[in-house]
């Protein structure tokens, strides 16, 4: 090779460089296109590769870290599953370890945990899991993905948004997350090589040149009718000019700005990125390079695995010093209006946020239980099923399709999907809970009893006031009724809210055909108390004499008290709460504010001209709903005139809201309970305009610096007051991930508040210190179709969310710490107990029973489940608190033995617990997840 060191500087021209060059594409499974379109892209995609792969033993490629392209793509080509098998199994096609790329902070822990056990599974069916945590698609990181990924023996995580380079100024970093695990990371540049090199070479532009040349003759296809005039262009003949007389220039280039952020001579080429395409010239640019670069530069096919050992190694053996990032990763970089993390995702397209909560909490939190119950019971294990619904569910959390990032079609594709899930562990649901009611020995009941079991799915025990809808037979002549515990025979307090004569129940027999009797449909509220953990317990319903005087909660029309708190709604709509035994009064509550938004699904903005509209001042209607011993609601109607959209000028440089007004009606319905510590709140919202943010606010009063709310597996508290320097210092306000809750507390007040699917929150940093819960955020679909340009889609009206959203949260005064009754209240709102009504029959089982305890309470349990390869079962909890727990399940029946294993259920050395009859102990460490194998 003819040398000509003048063109490489004397400080390069003597390193020993290995430069990786590793293949790879980002495969969006949906984003700027829909599903079906997308794929039939992956099916050329995979095509390719495989042809080139055949031709050039040494090409090897990144798929992404997922496996489930493989899945689509054979769907369509099934003939192809062999040679997949044999470039895996041969480390030339590298998958997992993920199923999908998922981003986490939408989505509970256990989500995550299946996501990667599922595309660990299917990745070594296929040949070979790749063990590196590449992440390069997360909207920031949940505190305990180190610990996540080393669960499944990974150590090294790959990923850019939510480390900024004010922290980490290279590449190269450690990051210990919430429970001191600790990670080898980089954040490497996941497509320099493809803009800096071969991008130049076959289109003649990088990154930012993005213009096409119309008279190219490369067939542009373009729908010109008025449904499709929207809708992107596409190449019927695309054209690379593959002259490489420029390889050398490039290359040096290129590894001049690299050498500004890694540490050592061992550097990544990324070549791909996301819509590019696996061709021949992939391998021609790394022979050419191999041929014009000097000879201690070795530029080579490489893959991820390989290059992140060789990476580490350097660093070791160079002991280079790397910083160290702790905990969540959501640092938005320099203070500027715009971040590249890209965190408003969590408020995007709230109507599918709040249903991938149902269809987490059925599948996980109901379902799967259940079904592990039933099996332990002798029933059959619903793998197949299960396995469905998981995989379905995955799909919707990947990356762009749970933050809502994408076009229309998406949001449709993925609601459909949460039903199938929803659909299938419902259906599991009713098939499991009959195998365990079939078993409780209810024979000694009267003729014309009724049982009521009130399933509790908490593995702690539960006491609550529960309402049910029951059939009472007409042939049993039910005039009036009493509720009494099964077991003990005492009375139960009751409330009969609605009795509807003239019903019909319709019974579904899978040996006959349905049968139906005639009933009265009648709805109870009552007091279950006590409820054994991860059990249930038995009540009864009888004919009973008439009752007497009926008492109330209501203390007048607009205000109502239990022992605990008392409630008022004021003259502006908004609550006034007493927390009756401290005495502290929490006033405007439940207050509605709305500002506009001009941003799009990564990023919220405000208009450069806003306006704020609150809604006190609007037009207000309380009633009473519901009026019972137990339980009091309250009905409050408000209509807020909104802006019906924003106005912008041509380039959008100077936004407002429009002068033009909508309505936009909000009713809430404030509910107590008698023995409630907490208020329930039920707003329906008919949404009719289009550009804004509505939240609610609840002020605390406390002088708190720091938020505290639940995210994957953990309890991450955040600053409040925010510093010059600080990285969201030019933002309206940091809006924060919540999964469950949200919490402030200055040591001697706090208030708490518990959401069903609300993802994101903010707390103000004024006097009030106001938890707000975004409810809806209605915005423009604006995408990077092309990078550092804006396309705008209006025809794309999802994005608006329009219509009727229906958001259920909890207030919780004096809730000092998030550990007791925050906690507690959370769980009680998002994972209800399950009430079902049966007959008299025999059974081997008790009326009331505890099938898995686990204490001490504020461990959280986040699966049950049968282990995925064996005949065992799989508990898994984790600990969200600071301090270490001493810790003991209980079960139904004697524990032959008891280990610990890791999250991909592999066992962990000198795991085996120590085993008493029916219990096992165990530590849980601070922030710890702890998975247990029972037989």
């Amino acid at each position: 090779m003819a040398d000509a060191p003048q063109d490489i500087p004397a400080d390069l021209l003597t390193r020993n460089f290995e430069l990786h060059v590793i293949c790879n594409s980002h495969l969006d499974r949906e984003w700027t296109e829909n599903f079906q379109f997308t794929r039939m892209l992956t099916v050329k995609f995979l095509d390719s590769l495989l042809a080139i792969m055949k031709q050039v033993p040494e090409y090897q490629f990144l798929l992404d870290s997922q496996t489930v392209p493989l899945e689509d793509y054979l769907e369509i080509r099934p003939e192809n599953e062999p040679v997949l098998r044999e470039y895996i199994r041969g480390k030339r096609l590298w998958v997992g370890p993920w199923y999908t790329a998922a981003d986490c902070t939408c989505i509970f822990g256990e989500s995550i945990v299946r996501n990667l056990l599922i595309g660990h599974q299917m990745a070594r069916d296929f040949g070979h899991v790749m063990k590196v945590g590449y992440t390069p698609f997360g909207f920031g990181q949940v505190s305990q993905l180190p610990q996540i990924y080393a669960g499944f023996g990974i150590d090294v995580i790959w990923f850019y948004r939510g480390v900024s380079e004010r922290e980490v100024p290279g590449v190269c970093f450690r990051w210990t997350g919430a429970d001191g695990t600790e990670a080898f990371c980089s954040r490497a540049n996941r497509y320099n090589f493809y803009f800096g090199v071969v991008r130049p070479l076959a289109k003649g532009g990088g990154v930012m040149e993005r213009d096409y040349d119309y008279a190219s003759q490369q067939v542009p296809v373009h729908f010109c009718d008025d449904r499709r005039t929207l809708e992107h262009a596409t190449l019927a003949a695309t054209k690379s000019a593959d002259d490489l007389s420029n390889v050398r220039h490039l290359v040096i280039e290129l590894l001049k700005d690299n050498t500004r952020y890694f540490p050592g001579s061992v550097i990544s080429f990324m070549n791909g990125m996301d819509t590019s395409m696996p061709t021949m010239l992939d391998d021609r640019v790394v022979k050419e390079a191999q041929a014009v670069l000097p000879d201690n530069w070795r530029v080579f096919h490489s893959n991820l695995p390989d290059f992140v050992r060789a990476f580490r190694d350097e660093v070791e053996r160079e002991r280079i010093d790397v910083p160290m990032v702790y905990g969540e990763r959501r640092d938005a970089g320099a203070p500027a209006p715009d971040t590249t993390m890209l965190g408003d995702i969590i408020l995007s397209r709230p109507i599918q946020k709040r249903r991938n909560a149902v269809a987490e909490i059925g599948l996980q939190r109901h379902a799967e239980p259940l079904a592990t119950l039933a099996w332990l019971l002798g029933g059959e294990y619903p793998k197949a099923f299960l396995l469905k619904a998981w995989k379905d569910l995955c799909k919707c959390h990947a990356h762009d399709t749970i933050a809502g990032a994408g076009i229309d079609q998406i949001e449709k594709d993925l609601l459909n999907r949460l039903d199938q899930v929803i659909n299938i562990s419902e259906s599991l649901l009713q098939l499991s809970i009959g195998d365990v009611l079939k078993r409780v020995d209810t024979s000694d009941l009267d003729g014309t009893d009724i049982p009521l079991v009130v399933f509790n799915p908490s593995a702690r025990a539960r006491s609550e006031i529960v309402h049910a809808t029951v059939d009472l037979p007409d042939a049993f002549g039910f005039e009036e009724l009493e509720l009494r515990d099964a077991d003990s025979g005492e009375p139960v307090e009751f409330a009969v809210t609605r009795w509807q004569a003239g019903g019909e129940r319709v019974i579904r027999d899978p040996h006959d055909a349905p049968t139906s009797f005639y009933c009265a449909h009648v709805d109870i509220d009552f007091v279950a108390n006590d409820v054994p953990p991860m059990g249930y317990c038995t009540f009864v319903i009888r004919q009973a004499p008439p009752k007497g005087h009926r008492k109330t909660l209501l203390t007048g029309p607009t205000a109502m008290e239990n022992e605990h708190l008392r409630v008022i709604v004021a003259a502006d709509g908004t609550l006034e709460v007493i927390d009756k035994g401290s005495g502290h009064a929490y006033a405007g509550l439940n207050r509605f504010r709305d500002r506009g938004d001009t941003g799009h699904a990564w990023t919220s903005r405000a208009p450069t001209r806003d306006s704020v509209v609150h809604s006190s001042g609007h037009a207000l209607r309380v009633c009473v709903k519901h009026d019972s011993p137990l339980r009091a609601q309250l009905k409050v109607e408000q209509s807020m005139r909104l802006p019906a959209s924003a106005v912008a000028n041509d380039d959008h440089t100077h936004t407002r809201r429009s002068d033009d007004l909508v309505d936009l009606p909000v009713t809430s319905y404030i509910t107590l309970t008698r023995e409630s510590r907490s208020v329930d709140i039920r707003t329906v919202i008919d949404n009719r305009a289009k550009d804004h943010m509505l939240q609610v606010l609840f002020p605390t009063g406390c002088d708190a610096t720091v938020s505290a709310s639940d995210t994957a597996f953990d309890v991450v508290s955040r600053g409040i007051l925010r510093s010059d320097d600080d990285s969201y210092a030019q933002t309206l306000a940091p809006t924060h991930p919540c999964l469950r809750f949200v919490h402030v507390s200055d040591g001697k007040s706090g208030l708490g508040v518990a959401s069903s699917g609300v993802r994101g929150y903010q707390v103000t940093e004024d006097a009030d210190r106001a938890i707000a819960l975004t409810l809806l955020r209605a915005f423009e679909v604006c995408m990077c179709t092309v990078s550092y340009r804006w396309e705008r889609r209006p025809d794309q009206a999802l994005s608006q969310a329009p219509g009727r959203h229906e958001i259920e949260y909890t207030v919780i005064p004096h809730a000092i710490d998030w550990r007791g009754l925050v906690a507690q209240e959370a769980e009680r709102l998002n994972v209800p107990m399950l009430i079902v009504q049966t007959d008299r029959h025999d059974g081997s089982l008790p009326k009331a029973m505890s099938f898995l305890a686990i204490e001490p309470a504020v461990l959280e349990l986040s699966a049950l489940k049968k282990a995925e390869d064996r005949d065992t079962l799989v508990v898994r909890l984790y600990n969200p608190t600071d301090g270490s727990q001493d810790a003991r399940l209980t079960l139904f029946r004697d524990v032959a033995s008891a280990r610990l294993v890791t999250l991909e259920e592999q066992p962990v050395d000198g795991g085996n617990l120590e085993v008493a009859g029916k219990s096992v102990s165990f530590n849980v460490g601070p922030k710890k997840i702890v998975t247990l194998e029972l037989t």
